[in-house]
């Protein structure tokens, strides 16, 4: 090849093409985003529809099957869910990757407009939210004063810390969490008797005084505005109710009218009250940045607060980022130093290793660069793709650079050796560059989430080894050339001595086991089948279970208790983790629908268990406590596209046409076949029917007599068992509720009056007041009532032992009216491990033809394509003996290793080739020559790579967990993969180049 030489007579070119490669990616640095994973976006939206004091049964019939209908015939839209809960809908939308997210929500919002009017009326203002990766809070701030209420606090948030978080750049929102302000208005019933009010009455004056109102304009330019919106208790309390003669009744003749907290919701930090802050970032803001800006911004704030008030940084998601990304930085100074290490030991001569050294940042600015062009991000999986790449990029500069020493040794100038060396050996870097380039483009067409998870990954490491390639043919040359001395310039000769003896030894065993073909071939057999019989052994799942530092537990809400009474079990299961050391901050958060507690663990260097092993731990202390159920969870991956799910590891969906009562039956039988299963540690389903309710049901004729509407019966009954949420009104221009209720609490329906034209009517008169069991929360799926099953699986079980016993299970369901759709975990590792293994049949098929078109042969590439079953026996075999699973971090792993391994085949092969070309001589002759030849190079580029992965394989820490998987399938599959390839490719030469001949 006249490339290289090329470059060599023009070295000013061949410098100034290398540092504007520097430059550019020195420039796209600044301009890079940093993630933890690549962006994905694909559409999903939430709408949440308030319906104060409404059953979940009451939500479902009047707003859920009502929205869903409308909102179904979306355009893209690929699956809607909903849940009633008590007073609120919450609906999600989920649409195709295809569909645009903003004309996406702009359908959504036309769509929710048009269903307003055919809601009740008494809804709150539906509110629409995007949902991405980024939408959930990233940094968590608590505010503590011992002597403030919450809502004291919550007001002290609203008008002193909010603007002051939301203005920092990248900051998108700051929700403060917490029991607010409400205007509480306590109707007095003996009052509303004497006055002859209904409590619809009231309700209608207030909403008149709810907002202002605009009242034209002065000379067409000063606007008027009608002010009659309340804004204090007194505002309220002089409300004109009704005029009895000459006299008006005033809300305060009637009502006690008290500006309080709600106490419908509880947070404690560290076991003290207080209020939570949870900040949301930008999209395309860096999260290291907003979080440095967050945390100086609280030092700031910090030191203006009053006496007594405390604010603090609970949890910060980017920790994890932060740790995590310095831990892929170190794993590639180590890669760098090891690889650097490995060339000097081999060539014993420090020039020699500078020129490798050199190729690394040109190569590293290079990817860079190439991200920024397409629009990508530096995150954890380009990171681990620049790790990967340092053994890569050295690799080709290896090669050229082992060449042209061998003909430094041979007694040649650095020139002439540089020009013959570079000629001899430039087409196998080129073949070699563009077979591994080659291996990543199947990765282009992986559709979905986890497709465009990993297309970042493949064009950094393949941008990696084009830039290598280049730099290859162009730097090390050159700098060969001008660098390197002729003469011995060994510094450790026992190292040489023991390579050549390593070449001897090589050559004398391939002379001795190459005419033994029933042994070769046993042994190839042997292996391919032992890969197979070893992946069936090896744990599948989707992802690595990372220790993301987080441990929570929720508590289910036991039925016919107050808060109160609730929030007395959730102490207690809020101190049983008191005793685990590896806690450092907890956050409890307790409302009607349970409690969910949030503990912060230590620093992973702080400490020595695992979130898993904490998780197990505070499960056992927990069933200690009588008469609550509870789940335990740990965040194990933030992997974009993945269902997160407290409460099972894997689950799927019951769906019916048929009522919640008979759904629960089948649940309830399928529960109880699911527990016999010994694979499966605990086996629920979340449909509860048993929450204690009332039906009232109406004698038709007699309240038909009446001149009443349901909707005050509705009303009445609200105010005077619980809070009716009325309208808003603003303190200070914070906007809170207003509240309306009772000062007494009636025994039974016959104490509740209404007035029918100023004729008091007993309720119990006309109607009847019945216990029944209420649902919690009410499921649809794709317009389907529908409920999940979750199965927590034992710890010896593998995921893919229990997806197929899930499927089987599935399968064998067989009732009218039923039916069973797999949970998004189970699905996504279905779709993604049948995925994954097309893309690595496909990658085996691209490295066949690129290697065909190169060596204008079909036998060549089938002779290289031999080296991949024992590349990946090595990896299986590390895999296994790790203890780590197959997941989609392995298997890209995997992909890697096929191109990498792909070389050796590659040197031996090519040289081969010449070597009869050239001296006629035998296949035999040939191949033991070119092994011999080739075997240093070899040598040094495995032991470069593979000391290239051993940091990811040693890697702590956060983040560990994924690296590790990649690093062990390489290690293992370089070294032992090398080892025999050293042996079977030479086989294959001369069995296959034989039978080519005969035909």
């Amino acid at each position: 090849m006249k490339l290289p030489i090329f470059f060599i007579k023009r070295p000013v070119f061949a410098t100034i093409i290398n540092i504007l490669i520097v430059i550019i990616g020195l420039l796209a640095f600044k301009n890079i985003s940093l993630r933890e994973y690549p962006d994905i976006t694909t559409p999903q939206i939430t709408i949440r529809i308030p319906y104060p004091n409404a059953s979940a049964e009451v939500v479902e019939s009047e707003i859920a099957f009502t929205a869903e209908n409308e909102l179904a015939g979306i355009n893209g839209l690929t699956k809607i869910k909903s849940s009633s809960t008590y007073g609120e809908a919450k609906i999600s939308l989920k649409f195709s990757e295809e569909v645009e997210f903003s004309k996406a929500l702009s359908d959504v919002r036309e769509k929710v407009a048009t269903i307003r009017s055919m809601l009740p009326k008494d809804i709150k203002e539906p509110q629409i939210y995007e949902n991405n990766d980024d939408d959930e809070a990233f940094y968590y701030i608590s505010i503590t004063n011992p002597n403030k209420s919450s809502e004291e606090l919550i007001h002290f948030a609203f008008l002193n810390i909010q603007n002051n978080l939301i203005g920092i750049p990248g900051v998108a929102d700051a929700q403060i969490w917490g029991a607010s302000y409400s205007m509480q208005i306590t109707l007095n019933r003996n009052k509303l008797y004497l006055y002859k009010i209904n409590v619809s009455d009231v309700i209608d004056k207030l909403k008149l005084y709810a907002t202002n109102l605009p009242a034209g304009k002065i000379n067409d330019s000063i606007p008027i505005t009608l002010d009659i919106s309340c804004l204090n208790e007194q505002d309220f309390s002089n409300i004109v109710i009704k005029n009895q003669g000459s006299t008006n009744i005033t809300l305060k003749d009637i009502a006690d009218i008290k500006l309080k907290g709600k106490e419908d919701f509880r947070i404690r930090i560290n076991g003290k009250p207080g209020i939570m802050i949870a900040v949301k970032k930008t999209i395309n803001s860096n999260p290291l940045k907003v979080s440095e800006q967050l945390t100086k911004k609280l030092e700031k704030i910090s030191q203006t607060l009053p006496a007594d008030y405390a604010i603090t940084s609970e949890y910060d998601k980017s920790d994890f980022i932060r740790f995590s990304l310095n831990n892929v930085k170190n794993s590639i100074i180590e890669a760098v130093i090891l690889v650097v290490l490995i060339i000097f030991l081999f060539l014993r001569n420090i020039r020699a290793a500078l020129i490798p050294l050199i190729t690394i940042p040109v190569c590293l600015a290079g990817c860079v660069a190439i991200l920024d062009m397409f629009g990508f991000s530096l995150n954890t999986l380009t990171l681990l793709a620049m790790v990967l790449s340092i053994g890569l990029v050295v690799d080709d500069a290896i090669v050229i650079l082992e060449n042209i020493y061998k003909y430094i040794e041979m007694g040649k100038s650095p020139l002439q050796a540089a020009k013959d060396g570079s000629k001899e050996i430039g087409f196998a870097v080129v073949a070699m560059t563009f077979t591994l380039s080659s291996v990543f483009i199947p990765l282009a067409f992986m559709k979905g989430s986890i497709g465009k998870l990993f297309i970042e990954f493949a064009v950094a490491l393949a941008g990696s080894v084009v830039i290598s390639g280049i730099v290859a043919l162009t730097l090390s040359p050159m700098l060969a050339a001008k660098i390197l001395k002729p003469g011995n310039l060994d510094i450790l000769p026992k190292i040489d001595i023991l390579i050549y003896q390593i070449e001897t030894k090589y050559q004398t065993l391939l002379s001795k086991i190459l005419p033994k073909k029933i042994l070769l071939s046993t042994t190839l057999a042997l292996l391919i089948v032992g890969s197979a019989i070893i992946y069936n052994f090896i744990p599948k799942e989707m992802a690595p279970k990372e220790d993301r530092g987080i441990v929570g537990i929720f508590v289910q809400k036991l039925s016919g208790i107050s808060l109160n009474e609730f929030d007395d079990y959730s102490i207690r299961v809020e101190r049983a983790s008191d005793s685990i050391s590896e806690i450092n901050k907890k956050v409890a958060f307790i409302s009607q629908h349970g409690s969910q507690i949030i503990n912060v663990l230590n620093d992973w260097s702080k400490r020595k268990r695992s979130a898993k092993e904490v998780k197990e731990e505070y499960q056992e202390k927990v069933k200690l406590i009588p008469s609550v159920q509870t789940s335990v969870w740990s965040e194990d991956s933030n992997l974009p596209g993945m269902e997160s799910d407290n409460r099972g590891e894997i689950n799927f969906i019951v769906k019916t046409t048929l009522s919640y009562r008979e759904l629960i039956k089948t649940l309830d039988d399928m529960v109880n076949t699911l527990k016999k299963n010994p694979l499966f540690k605990e086996v629920t389903h979340n449909l509860e029917l048993n929450n204690m309710g009332y039906d009232l049901r109406f004698d038709k004729y007699k309240f038909s007599q009446l001149n009443i509407l349901p909707q005050h019966i509705s009303d009445l009954l609200a105010v005077s068992f619980d809070d009716k949420y009325v309208q808003n009104f603003l303190k200070d221009g914070i906007s809170y509720n207003v509240n309306l209720s009772s000062n007494y609490k009636p025994k039974n329906i016959n104490e509740i009056y209404i007035f029918n034209n100023n004729i008091p009517v007993s309720l119990g008169g006309f109607s009847e007041l019945k216990l029944s069991a209420k649902a919690n929360e009410l499921r649809h799926h794709n317009q389907m009532r529908a409920a999940k099953i979750n199965i927590e699986l034992k710890p010896e079980v593998n995921f893919d032992q229990a997806y197929k016993e899930i499927n089987n299970f599935i399968h064998n369901i067989n009732e009218p009216g039923i039916i069973i759709d797999l949970g998004e975990k189970l699905e996504k590792f279905r779709h993604t491990y049948l995925q994954m293994l097309f893309l690595i049949a496909l990658a085996v098929f691209f490295i066949y033809a690129v290697l065909a078109i190169q060596f204008e042969s079909f036998i060549d590439p089938l002779i290289i394509i031999f080296t991949i079953p024992l590349g990946c026996f090595g990896a299986l075999l590390f895999t296994k003996l790790s203890g780590n699973s197959i997941n989609i971090f392995s298997q890209i792993g995997i992909i890697t290793l096929i191109g990498l391994i792909s070389k050796h085949g590659i040197m031996i092969v090519e040289f081969a080739n010449n070597i009869v070309k050239e001296r006629n001589a035998s296949c035999m002759d040939a191949v033991i020559e070119a092994s011999k030849l080739r075997l240093r190079p070899i040598m040094m580029t495995t032991f470069a790579m593979v000391f290239g992965s051993v940091p990811l394989i040693l890697s702590l820490g956060a983040g560990a967990e994924t690296r590790n998987a990649i690093g062990y399938v390489l290690v293992g599959g370089l070294t032992v993969g090398t080892i025999f390839t050293l042996i079977i490719i030479p086989f294959m030469y001369i069995v296959l180049k034989s039978l080519n001949k005969k035909t």
